[in-house]
């Protein structure tokens, strides 16, 4: 997939002000306000940055020989840091001294009278040095740097926020900051809508010289930023987008609207899970966090295979479940987050479905989606041959595919006003909930809505220029297997009952065949048995067989 970026001008930070170039090729879209917070929005976009550069893709080497070296080489590094340990815990107490000592003999001596400036020319030489390696880096290679940023951040100017979002180059996680508007200051000057910025990285270097003791503001100005005499006319880009971005983008972004486990963290608890992965290397598996929910007990994130526990806060007021996540070692992205965060809420799906770490900020929040595994098998869709991956989501929300008029209906709604609650929606497009629930689900998928659960509100995001027609997807072969079944009339339930929050359903296909499904209370499939071979190979952490979501769609009201 081909995206056409127009710039006048490139990105900077200019006394304080960061000044962002938008993206000529989609409509006007601009913003001029002063930042309360420089330190925080710094923070916030370079755990942006570190996510969208993150790349937790398994390296598997073709050469054997080279393969066998490297292992050799990993573990003579990990006998020597055995002994650089040991040796460290016996020179701590002769490096105290050795520090008190010289502490003592700088007090002792003389200050250079020009020790001022010569701090300040060795600092100019290494930010000059600094800088200079940048502007090579993003002019002299942009190749280089499109390898660690595949496409330029994604804005978003509300009437009550300003949204900055970008999806990872192993297309497995995304990383979302929002900033309220009331976190700027003065007469905050803006265009509303969606767009591309210009990103460097020297705009990621310059945005570390923001400080908070120094006025900082945020521009997003069409007319150009640091323009220069040889940049006077709009400089084009054709960016080649990995196949399945906006597929698992738009996944993740739809993984949103579904109902999750809730779990509500101190941030020193995530920097300690975040300062043990630093620390420790697992030489074989379970390499999964795994969290224990216990009714009336505190939630319980556990690392595998080391068994270490970090206690959430609050108490556990739902079932008991076991829920393991993978690919942790992409958190680090939050590392820069954690020291201002007052908070990180956790929303689990499910064991081996996304998952969503959410530092809370003052008047900002830092969102973090990761897919299943580092892996991402959800933006595969159609490539991984069966057309499982890209659809597993789909199928265990339960949802039927949208209605074209509703679709229609609800974009539009949501193209005029910007931001609408469910509720809002609903009355717009007839009054039903599920037909609404599954156009915005597809909306999300095709990168046009974007669910935002602080305000429980739906905004029109569109991460392409807008286009219905590709975001409605050929139906799963899963799917159509089960309106088959469905219309077969063979399909007959022999029991419901409900169990805890679930609902169940025993259901027998022809008299010969029997499957289990169970549904939680907002229609989400959580647990299935089948014998056939779809079940076998990957239980529902796929999507659910035919004959369970045939179970599931024989009656959509699941009311007990």
């Amino acid at each position: 997939m081909n995206l056409d970026l127009q710039y006048r001008g490139r990105s900077g930070v200019r006394d304080g002000t960061v000044r962002l170039a938008p993206n000529l090729a989609r409509p006007l879209v601009a913003f001029d306000g002063g930042l309360r917070d420089p330190l925080l929005f710094r923070e916030g976009m370079a755990a942006l940055y570190a996510a969208v550069t993150g790349d937790a893709r398994r390296r598997v080497e073709q050469n054997p020989e080279q393969t066998a070296a490297k292992r050799e080489v990993y573990r003579e590094f990990l006998r020597l840091r055995g002994g650089e340990e040991e040796a460290a815990r016996r020179g701590g107490q002769q490096a105290a001294q050795a520090a008190q000592a010289q502490a003592q003999a700088q007090a002792q001596a003389d200050t250079p009278a020009d020790l001022d400036a010569q701090f300040s020319a060795a600092h100019r030489r290494y930010w000059a040095a600094r800088r200079g390696w940048a502007a090579e880096l993003s002019s002299g290679d942009p190749a280089m740097f499109r390898a660690l940023v595949p496409c330029d951040p994604i804005v978003t100017v509300a009437a009550d926020a300003v949204f900055f979002e970008g999806f990872s180059k192993d297309l497995s996680a995304a990383g979302c900051l929002r900033v309220d508007r009331d976190r700027f200051t003065g007469a905050q000057s803006a265009s509303p809508g969606t767009t591309n910025v210009d990103y460097s990285a020297a705009l990621h270097d310059q945005l570390e010289g923001l400080r908070s003791y120094r006025p900082g503001g945020l521009r997003i100005d069409p007319e150009g930023v640091e323009l220069r005499r040889e940049e006077a006319t709009v400089r084009e880009e054709r960016i080649a987008l990995p196949d399945g971005w906006l597929a698992g983008l738009g996944q993740l972004a739809a993984s949103a609207q579904l109902p999750a486990a809730l779990i509500r963290l101190a941030p020193a608890a995530v920097a300690r899970i975040l300062a043990w992965l630093q620390r420790h290397r697992e030489r074989a598996g379970p390499r999964a966090i795994r969290a224990e929910l216990t009714p009336g007990a505190a939630p319980v994130l556990v690392l595998e295979p080391w068994g270490l526990c970090v206690e959430a806060e609050g108490v556990w007021g739902g079932e008991r479940r076991t829920i393991r996540v993978w690919g942790r070692r992409r958190l680090a992205a939050l590392a820069r987050v954690l020291p201002v965060a007052e908070h990180v809420e956790v929303r689990l799906l499910g064991s081996g479905l996304p998952s969503w770490w959410i530092a809370k900020l003052p008047g900002m929040r830092f969102s973090l989606g990761l897919s299943g595994w580092s892996a991402n098998a959800w933006s595969a869709g159609k490539n991984t041959g069966d057309g499982s991956a890209g659809a597993a989501l789909d199928l265990l929300a339960g949802l039927e595919p949208p209605d074209r008029r509703v679709l229609e209906q609800v974009a539009a709604a949501l193209a005029r006003e910007r931001a609408l609650t469910l509720d809002a929606l609903i009355a717009r497009a007839g009054g039903q909930e599920r037909p609404v629930q599954a156009a915005l689900w597809q909306l999300a998928k095709g990168g046009l809505v974007l669910s935002d659960e602080a305000d429980r509100l739906y905004r029109w995001r569109p991460i392409l220029p807008p286009d219905l027609g590709h975001i409605v997807d050929e139906p799963h072969p899963e799917r159509v297997g089960a309106q088959e079944i469905l219309q077969s009339g063979a399909l007959r339930i022999v029991r419901q009952e409900r169990l805890g929050a679930l609902h169940v359903r025993v259901g027998t296909l022809d008299g010969v065949k029997t499957f289990e499904l169970g549904v939680d209370p907002d229609g989400v499939i959580r647990q299935g048995r089948c014998d056939c071979s779809w079940f076998h190979r990957g239980g529902i952490r796929r999507g659910p067989c035919r004959h369970l979501l045939a179970l599931r769609l024989l009656h959509p009201a699941l009311d007990g």
